[in-house]
């Protein structure tokens, strides 16, 4: 899961039904409404690689609230070709 890109992540969860609120100097909150779910994460660049500790925190978030397994949330992160 090294290496993913924020843009990738952005896009994925945008793909997946969440909104971005941009909370300028802070973070960043996706926030999905039918499923009551808030992911709350550092603001990052496009090209920077999201640690693999919020990937997990992200894809144990999407399981949990019933938008996405864990176990497809995984197979998306490895199909990134830069994925470790």
């Amino acid at each position: 899961m090294t290496n993913y890109p924020f843009a990738d992540l952005r896009q994925l969860l945008l793909g997946l039904g969440f909104e971005m609120k941009v909370m300028p100097g802070s973070c960043i909150a996706f926030e999905h409404g039918p499923a009551h779910a808030r992911l709350v994460l550092e603001p990052l660049a496009d090209g920077d690689s999201v640690d693999p500790a919020t990937l997990a925190i992200v894809g144990r978030n999407l399981d949990e609230r019933g938008i996405l397994s864990r176990a497809r949330f995984e197979e998306l992160l490895q199909k990134h070709p830069l994925a470790g």
